[in-house]
């Protein structure tokens, strides 16, 4: 994809937050500043000074995380449950963009019940994959088959 694409899916999308790994990093540092929803930029791989890395804000998460168990037991409490959003089945769960062969990219909007059916459909009786199985998908992200996962 080029440039001019991810520029179009950034402001299209309205995203506040980038995820981009150090590799790609280069086809988003003219765009950044230009996308108006954008909040944040953080990047996986190596380090880049104008912005947050992944791996040093999952350390300070599960530091956090770790912080708040041991408070909660000293205080004779229970640790916080995880949070799950309360979604319905035909709620948007995420978009993904098509490749833009036929033009610009274009959004297709995927529900909860998307992800499941792919999982009941195809994950499971076609590739066979379990709860206790770990994937590598080499599918890109723009496509469902990378998401093909239980």
């Amino acid at each position: 994809m080029t440039e001019d694409d991810y520029r179009f899916m950034l402001t299209d999308s309205r995203a506040r937050m980038l995820v981009v790994s150090e590799a790609l990093l280069p086809k988003f540092k003219n765009l950044i500043d230009e996308c108006p929803d954008l909040d944040h930029v953080i990047v996986t791989g190596g380090a880049d000074h104008r912005h947050r890395n992944l791996r040093d804000l999952l350390k300070v998460a599960m530091k956090g995380l770790r912080l708040e168990a041991r408070a909660a037991k000293r205080g004779g409490r229970a640790p916080p449950k995880p949070h799950t959003a309360a979604t319905k089945r035909d709620d948007m769960c995420f978009w993904l963009y098509t490749s833009g062969s036929t033009g610009r990219p274009k959004a297709a909007v995927h529900t909860h019940a998307d992800l499941k059916l792919t999982d009941d459909l195809y994950a499971g009786p076609i590739l066979g994959i379990g709860a206790h199985d770990v994937c590598y998908s080499w599918q890109s992200c723009s496509s469902p088959m990378g998401w093909a996962t239980r």
